[in-house]
């Protein structure tokens, strides 16, 4: 691949999400995998926009006069529509990896869903803000399956707490997304949307939605795949950027 690859992680989450796929690219490639902002800080802004993230994230990029494909997880393919639709980047492929873009749905007529949605995340938030421990387990069990953060090792458990505050504010900052069907209609370079076959109806939704709506998309299942699937299906996922970049 002649242009660099940029990779963006969720929230809440590092980077280093993405070392498996790393790897499984190979050598002879360019890797920028910057970290979302504010992330793994300990008193991170309350209130931040998704398109301050984008407007952030381009800025670190710079001038990139032949492209970039970009691969994006979770939040951070809210994050990686918004530079699409913003166009500070030029972007030759567009690889979302189960993007948490709830606010398209009802734009796109599919209200009951996105209001489904929002009654469990704002439970989540309530719970979050007025400080309970184990308030992200809602957001972990909601996208990995029931019981998922009971399941997770301690450590793993320990860092899901302390960025709390963090994913608040990307949950809160989700749900004031606002996106036209015809800006996302307007999406012209090739663009790959992921879903995992054990994630729940509502991220196949998304991703159906979303690649159906743009111009040049393909909604993708991972079998047996659920929302950690950088994780379990590394080798997948690069294949599915390696295959996007030359579409």
């Amino acid at each position: 691949m002649s242009r660099p690859i940029v990779l963006l992680h969720g929230s809440p989450g590092a980077p280093n999400a993405w070392k498996g796929v790393i790897k499984a690219l190979g050598e002879g490639i360019i890797v920028i995998a910057p970290g979302l902002p504010d992330h793994n800080q300990p008193h991170p802004p309350q209130r931040r926009e998704t398109a301050e993230m984008a407007a952030t994230i381009a800025a670190e990029l710079g001038p990139q006069p032949d492209g970039i494909v970009l691969a994006a997880h979770s939040y951070g393919g809210n994050v990686a529509l918004q530079m699409a639709l913003w166009g500070a980047v030029k972007i030759a492929a567009l690889i979302l990896i189960e993007p948490v873009a709830l606010a398209i749905l009802p734009v796109l007529g599919e209200e009951a869903a996105y209001r489904e949605a929002r009654i469990l995340f704002d439970r989540y938030i309530a719970k979050g803000r007025a400080g309970e421990a184990d308030a992200v387990g809602i957001m972990i069990n909601f996208w990995f399956g029931a019981e998922a953060f009971g399941r997770m090792p301690p450590p793993v458990q320990g860092f899901l707490r302390s960025q709390t505050e963090v994913n608040l504010r990307d949950v809160e900052a989700t749900f004031r997304e606002h996106h036209t069907r015809e800006q996302l209609a307007s999406l012209s370079m090739p663009m790959t949307v992921a879903y995992g076959t054990r994630s729940p109806d509502v991220a196949k939704l998304v991703a159906r939605r979303l690649a159906a709506t743009v111009q040049s998309g393909k909604a993708v299942p991972l079998e047996g795949a659920d929302h950690g699937m950088l994780a379990t299906h590394a080798p997948q996922v690069a294949a599915l950027i390696r295959e996007t970049e030359v579409r």
